[in-house]
């Protein structure tokens, strides 16, 4: 796939000192990268460690997913494409983030006060925290939390609730 194009978009997913570009060109991607990065805030512009490209197969119907210039994903499920591009971009940011604690954690807030809920994959991070919404917490994300060097703000990477099934 040939490299980035002038009439591409770019999202930068800034977290950690890191940062990923997500690239699309068409309204199928904008609404996927903005339905999982849309909430992430944006910050001054990093030059990314890797860029994933968004492509529509419109003959075939079918996705591709590129990390840089190679294929990672090629199928119908627009569902599949997006949890595994959620999970390239979350993988990448906790592996290589650096600047502060970073946890593999859920994270809610109660006023000014937050609340990290650390844990291995599938231990319910994301269960109990979408629980705790349920008991007047506030959401902050289900995946990263950094405490940058310093500091005993949280910075959470905001991306949808992800709940999987028993």
């Amino acid at each position: 796939m040939p490299s980035s194009s002038p009439s591409r978009a770019r999202r930068l997913i800034v977290y950690a000192g890191r940062a990923v570009a997500v690239e699309y060109d068409e309204p199928r991607g904008a609404r996927l990268v903005a339905f999982l990065f849309g909430h992430a805030p944006q910050q001054p512009a990093l030059p990314p460690d890797v860029v994933y490209r968004l492509r529509w197969f419109a003959a075939s119907g079918r996705l591709g997913l590129y990390r840089d210039d190679q294929l990672i994903f090629l199928g119908a499920a627009e569902g599949a494409l997006a949890e595994l591009l959620q999970g390239e971009v979350c993988r990448h940011l906790a592996q290589c983030g650096r600047g502060g604690l970073l946890f593999h954690a859920a994270c809610v807030c109660q006023g000014a006060q937050a609340l990290i809920l650390p844990g291995e994959s599938a231990a319910g991070k994301s269960t109990l925290a979408a629980w705790l919404t349920t008991q007047g917490y506030g959401y902050l994300g289900d995946e990263l939390a950094l405490i940058p060097s310093g500091s005993l703000e949280v910075q959470p990477l905001i991306r949808p609730l992800s709940l999987k099934r028993p």
